[in-house]
């Protein structure tokens, strides 16, 4: 499942992963801890898994997806992380 930024707090991942839920959660600066654990990850490293260019809002939007597995960060999802540049890692 894919999820906004409200169920990245860690009782929410706890409960949808207690399910056997996997999930895709957008971390954003108001859950400073995680934020900073996501942000510390070596995304430069990381192979790019997808990209798309679409044209939305007047604009050219540009995206792009990045996947790895950590084990140390402090979230109760299991340990798989991904960033979509330009925009907030999940």
């Amino acid at each position: 499942m894919t999820a906004d930024a409200l169920h990245t707090q860690h009782d929410h991942g706890a409960y949808l992963t207690s399910r056997g839920a996997r999930c895709v959660a957008v971390v954003k600066k108001n859950h400073p801890g995680l934020y900073a654990q996501v942000r510390k990850l070596p995304w430069r490293d990381i192979p790019l898994g997808h990209r798309t260019r679409d044209h939305a809002h007047h604009r050219d939007e540009i995206r792009r997806l990045k996947v790895a597995a950590f084990s140390h960060l402090d979230y109760p999802a299991p340990a798989r992380r991904s960033k979509s540049h330009g925009g907030d890692a999940t």
